[in-house]
């Protein structure tokens, strides 16, 4: 299946009205006027990310809550994303220091702890 092919399939399977509905819901907005994009206008963001990793393959572009991925195959993949959150050493270390910084030893500790850091 050629790039162009795979980008159309992606966006008529994909439900666009989802987003809207989603942003709509969090007045997440976009530009500097932070308005709530239209559909069409999503639809769109979301075409010209996938063009952007169509021909690249293992190329990942993250904007506006969308996350267009090609593997190294060349498969093309569109997700919509809300929130991530990532625990690795140094991001639970980073906590950990915060909440010491901010005087919650025993919060720390437990962090500390459960990552088995073994910090505190």
């Amino acid at each position: 299946m050629d790039a162009n092919t795979s980008i159309e399939s992606i966006l008529n399977r994909f439900n666009f009205e989802h987003v809207h509905d989603v942003m709509v819901a969090l007045g997440w907005g976009w530009g500097e006027d932070s308005h709530v994009p239209s559909v069409e206008e999503i639809k769109n963001h979301a075409e010209h990310l996938l063009g952007q990793v169509a021909d690249a393959p293992g190329a990942i572009v993250d904007r506006g809550g969308f996350r267009a991925e090609s593997s190294p195959k060349g498969w093309l993949k569109l997700s919509f994303v809300c929130e991530t959150a990532t625990a690795t050493p140094l991001g639970l270390a980073l906590k950990v220091l915060h909440q010491l910084y901010k005087g919650e030893e025993e919060e720390a500790k437990e962090v500390d702890s459960q990552a088995g850091l073994r910090l505190v």
